[in-house]
């Protein structure tokens, strides 16, 4: 079936639309057939997994959504598990920065069994938005407890590299950064404070190796993407939020300024200058004043 179509379609390994890595898997850990909804991107796309806690802190949220933004506006397709949390972040901040993104359910596609509820107009949207979801249930599998460790496999398998935003030290991100350790792919790690039990489990894989995460261009740099070229591009395109602020700031302005005047979520001013700072649009005093170079 067209992986256009908006319906539900099955898929198996010499499909068009079978994600490439998922061949490097060892046989055991290889989905034999996998339902999608909406559009998968092409075989040479790079897909990147960010995962996390489904408690995590502001730190946590701003952090996630930056990071995801960030590498969607490079073109990089990102994969989550689309629960609630940092997945939930990570898939809107893909969204709202007009980029793609992948979701893979731990329950079937059906509309009235995508698990979580609270997400089925998120669903929606990412496949409206050109993205795809992805599960290896049949379509109207509901979720299980079960069904969640099984399908970080795949997330783990599809993507090119893995970053974990929090986790506690028992939790299925872990899993996920387990797997893809195994699976010879990048992990990477939001280092936190000691003092918080959402740090622990980033805190402990930078421990054992994972790469700390202390900027958004450190996962296109080791992956080997020229981010000179890529925000050069970038910020000829700049989405209508920085635009929005570039605007505003005819004067200083705090954040909390600027998130009153723009009507937008924090994240999203947060994110978006963040972004305007790299590319020396705007920029920040001491005294948390922003305003354009």
């Amino acid at each position: 079936m067209n992986a256009n179509n908006k319906e539900i379609y099955a898929a198996t390994s010499d499909s068009e639309t079978w994600p490439a890595l998922l061949k490097e898997l060892p046989l055991k850990d290889q989905p034999k057939r996998l339902y999608m909804k909406g559009t998968m991107p092409p075989q040479d796309s790079l897909l990147v997994a960010i995962v996390g806690t489904r408690r995590p802190t502001s730190y946590g949220k701003s952090a996630a959504y930056e990071i995801a933004a960030y590498l969607t506006r490079l073109g990089i397709v990102t994969v989550s598990g689309m629960a609630v949390g940092i997945d939930t972040v990570v898939h809107k901040a893909s969204v709202e920065n007009g980029g793609k993104t992948i979701a893979v359910l731990g329950s079937g596609l059906n509309s009235d069994v995508i698990y979580p509820q609270i997400n089925r107009p998120l669903a929606q949207k990412i496949v409206e938005r050109g993205g795809c979801l992805i599960s290896e249930y049949e379509p109207d599998t509901q979720a299980a407890k079960w069904t969640f460790p099984s399908r970080n496999r795949i997330i783990a398998g599809m993507s090119k590299a893995v970053v974990i935003i929090e986790a506690r030290a028992k939790s299925g991100a872990l899993i996920t950064a387990r797997l893809a350790t195994e699976y010879a792919r990048e992990v990477f790690a939001l280092p936190g404070s000691i003092f918080h039990s959402t740090a622990e489990g980033p805190n402990r894989l930078i421990q054992a190796g994972a790469i700390p995460i202390t900027s958004p261009d450190d996962i296109p740099t080791v992956l080997g993407i020229d981010i000179k070229k890529s925000k050069e591009r970038d910020d000829k395109t700049l989405s209508p939020y920085e635009r929005q602020i570039i605007r505003i700031l005819e004067e200083p302005l705090t954040l909390d300024e600027i998130i009153k005047k723009c009507a937008l979520p924090r994240e999203i001013v947060l994110s978006s200058l963040s972004r305007l700072e790299i590319f020396g649009v705007v920029k920040s005093s001491s005294e948390g004043l922003y305003r354009k170079t």
